[in-house]
């Protein structure tokens, strides 16, 4: 092998390695720049102590959470209709910590 076939070899040796080298860099930054979804939340209207059958709902026993939309139940109760909801009878049991549906309260009105 001549001097500059040695020459030319080296470059492309430099080249590649550089090329290599800088792609790894960058997949390595692409890999960890990645985050997840953000969560969908809705503010729900959720028991802060047990409610039996039968029960008027108080503003003592409601609590407001920000759940993840996931965990809702369907037909949960949202903040923004909790006065309406306020003094009425609840149909089912509701254990502390249970989000409230609109069917669980007797006399609510439809949302508007």
């Amino acid at each position: 092998m001549n001097q500059e076939m040695k020459e030319r070899l080296k470059l492309f040796g430099l080249g590649a390695g550089v090329g290599t080298g800088l792609s790894i860099l960058l997949l390595m930054g692409w890999f960890t720049s990645y985050e997840p979804p953000a969560e969908v939340t809705k503010r729900v209207v959720v028991s802060s102590c047990d409610l039996k059958s039968g029960e008027t709902l108080t503003e003592k026993c409601t609590e407001i959470r920000d759940v993840a939309e996931r965990f809702v139940p369907p037909g949960g109760l949202e903040a923004e209709r909790l006065p309406y909801a306020l003094n009425k009878k609840v149909k089912v049991d509701v254990p502390s910590g249970h989000a409230f549906r609109g069917d669980d309260i007797e006399g609510l009105p439809p949302r508007p």
